[in-house]
């Protein structure tokens, strides 16, 4: 998890694909760069995806997303890190099986904050 302090870099652009009625599919790309205060975790790349949303129920309906990109430093999913920088790969995708609707987002259930999810 990232603090907004924490991002250097996020620069995307994104082009309208498709309009098939309500629904509207977006395609993004661009260079993003996170660092902690100290330099001592970061994480550089590039993120590109796809998403289809209702635009008149403001509703994003489907989201495909990957981040490839160089991090560094010890964080929450990498205790034991490479030593430098390393090749890191994420995937993005919309949850919609049940359980994702009563596991609650990582910073609510590790930190017991909702205040971001709630007034964005």
């Amino acid at each position: 998890m990232w603090g907004s302090t924490e991002v250097r870099r996020c620069a995307f652009t994104a082009r309208t694909l498709r309009d098939a009625g309500a629904v509207r599919t977006l395609a993004f790309s661009g260079p993003f760069a996170m660092q902690n205060g100290s330099g001592k975790r970061g994480y550089e790349g590039t993120l590109e995806g796809e998403l289809d949303m209702d635009v008149g129920a403001r509703r994003i309906l489907r989201f495909r997303a990957y981040a490839d990109g160089k991090a560094w430093g010890a964080g929450t999913y990498t205790p034991n890190e490479p030593p430098g920088k390393y090749h890191l790969v994420q995937a993005f995708v919309e949850a919609r099986d049940p359980i994702a609707r009563i596991v609650p987002p990582e910073e609510v259930a590790t930190y017991n904050r909702d205040t971001r999810y709630r007034n964005p």
